[in-house]
């Protein structure tokens, strides 16, 4: 019986820490090579730090948060507009054109694909950055 919980925690290691690392280890590597503010016609990641010092640089920019209503309501950046990253595609018309945007959600996950979805979903809008890591609420 102990050899079988041996061998199944070994499968369930062999199985685990490689989707880890797949998952994880691009977005800190990604993070720590992406510190600064990318001035590009498509924007790009920034870092929780380089995202503020951008805000302050930047004040007509378009922030959305793609966290759910209920995290939003937990606390948001100043300005934020709440539209989930589920709800992106069905309500990409309410981002303005011509605008910088900054999009952020809990830990950089759905902000980086919401990134690549919006540019697909509205290439009339301005750059659209998105914030790596957690942002400072």
């Amino acid at each position: 019986m102990r050899a079988g919980r041996r061998v199944l925690l070994m499968l369930l290691m062999l199985v685990l820490i490689p989707a880890m690392v797949t998952v994880l280890g691009p977005v800190s590597l990604h993070a720590q090579a992406t510190q600064g503010a990318q001035d590009t016609q498509d924007g790009g990641p920034l870092s929780p730090e380089a995202a503020r010092q951008f805000l302050q640089e930047h004040p007509g920019v378009f922030l959305i948060d793609l966290r759910t209503d209920r995290e939003f309501s937990l606390g948001h950046l100043p300005g934020a507009v709440n539209i989930p990253a589920r709800e992106l595609e069905p309500r990409a018309q309410e981002v303005p054109a011509g605008r910088p945007v900054l999009v952020y959600c809990g830990l950089g996950f759905r902000s980086a694909t919401s990134q690549r979805q919006l540019r697909h979903l509205r290439p009339d809008v301005g750059p659209v950055y998105y914030i790596t890591g957690r942002p400072m609420f």
